[in-house]
């Protein structure tokens, strides 16, 4: 696992999988800069493999994402499932667990609502995304980082549902 100075949107900027074309608001220069960035990794990708094999990731059942919905108890899942569930770099899919989240396992949280789409804004543009919710509460403190302050930005941790299990029937009037 990283240090735990990471937070999930320092984090999006490692996520590979992530691609498209410029909008009107990205300068050229930075559109081909991804591009030149996203070429050298499918190239060293070979390579990559051969000195670090991908540790097989362990398979748990996600929660539907069309039953998931704003409202809905779930009870995030111990650390052990989760940290099977993780590769080499403490992610699922693309989405960083950091490791303040650790400390909600095992408790019943509601769900605030689903994730669809996200902007991001070390690319200046909105992602899609499947199979992620924010839930009531659980937001970042910003202590971990190094500054005296800290961070006061207060961003949700997105949740993907692998994560979660239902913990109890829908809130009632639903």
């Amino acid at each position: 696992m990283d240090t735990p100075l990471d937070c999930q949107l320092v984090r999006l900027d490692r996520a590979p999988t992530l691609r498209g074309a410029p909008s009107r608001e990205e300068p050229w220069l930075w559109y081909l800069r991804r591009r030149f960035l996203r070429a050298g990794f499918l190239l060293l990708a070979p390579l990559r493999r051969l000195v670090a094999p991908a540790a097989p990731q362990a398979a748990l059942p996600a929660l539907p994402a069309a039953d998931v919905e704003a409202g809905d108890r779930v009870r995030v899942r111990p650390r052990a499932e989760i940290e099977a569930t993780l590769d080499a770099g403490g992610a699922l899919c693309g989405c960083f667990f950091a490791p303040q989240m650790f400390a909600w396992c095992g408790r019943e949280v509601t769900v605030a609502a689903r994730v669809h789409r996200f902007f991001d804004e070390r690319r200046w543009r909105m992602l899609r995304a499947r199979n992620m919710v924010l839930l009531e509460g659980v937001l970042c403190d910003g202590r971990p980082f190094g500054d005296i302050e800290g961070c006061d930005r207060r961003c949700y941790y997105f949740w993907r549902t692998e994560w979660l299990e239902r913990a109890a029937a829908r809130r009632p009037g639903a």
